[in-house]
């Protein structure tokens, strides 16, 4: 079941959104959201219940309410290295209604104000920057709302642009669009088109729009395998909702198209999920066997013969006999571990780089990923997953391991 935290905080009257009771429904997503923070409220344990939703997290959802970051206040700045952490490991990040960072009249020097500008910032470490450019259609397409500022986007036109998340999609319509420019990576996915919209700037007057690019409204940032954004500043994935003008559109509008997305950020993760837990399994597999390798070379030089159990420690040694015979090959890896601390001298000049802080590695290994990693039953039972983290740790010991091989081999 994905676990999705949503950004927008829940108000004393709120509700879970429509499209993401539709998410449970058709992909389990499992919805967390943070509190608003209220006088009176405990802010220490505010502030660690939003922690402990983000680090859990499996998808990070926004639906234009960005009030959740911005009550962070001065620790503004931890809740985007968490954020960054999230996304860089592989968590989705999908955001709808985006164009709220973009207030038409904003108060110079107010702290509001500078929070929004300070999101918008972190958007544009992805390469994705949301302008105060607004769409405007140039001909009213929807038949319950009289404003310029809701436009329908046509797969006739090219302007929907992604083939994978508008198979089936005909149109999306979304309002309060504004102008998306991007960088080298970032890929347009809806794009207004001049026969069917204009462009204005905060003054209302009109805008050429994106030049060199694509005048897009929504994008998607895929720098990597792991890395996914969905950026769209219209209010696509929104609960339909009156206003003077008339019916605002909603997701239940572009619902092949919210379907789409379901299914692309949930196969996502799960595809993140297994391909992680692969790599952390081969990881320790090469990592254990390398460190058994190295310990092996390294006894054998120092004994007279092939024999060197004289070296290994009393309590490893009593655990490795087997019929009367010592027998390396029931070596697991915390035997491997202690065998080397406690031959460490043997070794240091191997690790000149890290010194005894391999040893402070390779037992957090032990109590860290390998608890789980020794016993996959166990762990999938369980529904234990690994991530970038676990990877991450793993490389830098079987890296050590490796290079302390490799200056053996020149010595010898």
């Amino acid at each position: 079941m994905p676990r999705v935290f949503l950004l927008d905080p829940a108000y004393p009257e709120s509700v879970t959104p429509g499209f993401l009771r539709h998410a449970a429904e058709r992909a389990g997503w499992d919805i967390v959201r943070p509190q608003f923070f209220l006088p009176g409220m405990d802010g220490t344990r505010w502030f660690a219940d939003f922690e402990r939703g983000l680090a859990e997290a499996q998808i990070l959802v926004g639906l234009g309410d960005f009030m959740g970051l911005m009550q962070w206040g001065a620790r503004l700045d931890e809740a985007f290295a968490l954020l960054r952490q999230k996304i860089d490991a592989g968590a989705p990040l999908l955001l709808s209604g985006t164009s709220s960072l973009t207030p038409m009249f904003p108060s110079a020097g107010s702290r509001m104000t500078d929070d929004v500008g300070r999101i918008r910032d972190f958007l544009g470490l992805y390469g994705i920057h949301i302008t105060g450019i607004k769409v405007a259609s140039r001909i009213q397409e929807v038949q319950n709302n009289t404003s310029q500022l809701c436009c329908v986007f046509h797969s006739e036109d090219d302007d929907l642009i992604d083939p994978q998340l508008f198979d089936g999609v005909d149109k999306i319509v979304a309002y309060g669009n504004r102008l998306i420019s991007y960088d080298p990576g970032v890929f347009p996915i809806v794009e207004a088109c001049r026969a069917m919209h204009f462009f204005a700037d905060e003054g209302d007057s009109r805008h050429r729009g994106n030049l060199g690019q694509r005048n897009a409204v929504a994008v998607r940032q895929s720098r990597s395998a792991r890395c996914l954004m969905i950026v769209m500043t219209g209010k696509v994935l929104n609960d339909c909702e009156r206003v003077m003008a008339g019916a605002l559109p909603g997701w239940v509008d572009n619902q092949r198209f919210a379907d789409n997305l379901i299914d692309l950020v949930t196969a996502h993760i799960r595809d993140q999920t297994q391909y992680s837990a692969i790599k952390v399994y081969e990881l320790f597999s090469d990592l254990e066997t390398s460190l058994g390798q190295l310990i092996q070379s390294v006894l054998v030089s120092y004994s007279q013969d092939s024999d060197f159990s004289a070296l290994i420690p009393e309590s490893v040694r009593k655990k490795l006999h087997s019929e009367s015979r010592f027998d390396y090959a029931r070596a697991y890896y915390l035997d491997l571990v202690l065998i080397l601390k406690d031959q460490f001298p043997k070794f240091e000049y191997l690790f000149h780089e890290e010194g005894r802080n391999t040893l402070k590695l390779l037992f957090e290994i032990n109590s860290g990923p390998r608890v789980h990693l020794a016993h996959p039953h166990k762990a999938a039972q369980l529904g234990v997953t690994f991530g970038a983290d676990d990877a991450d740790v793993l490389t830098r010991a079987l890296e050590l391991v490796r290079r302390a091989s490799a200056r053996l081999s020149d010595t010898l």
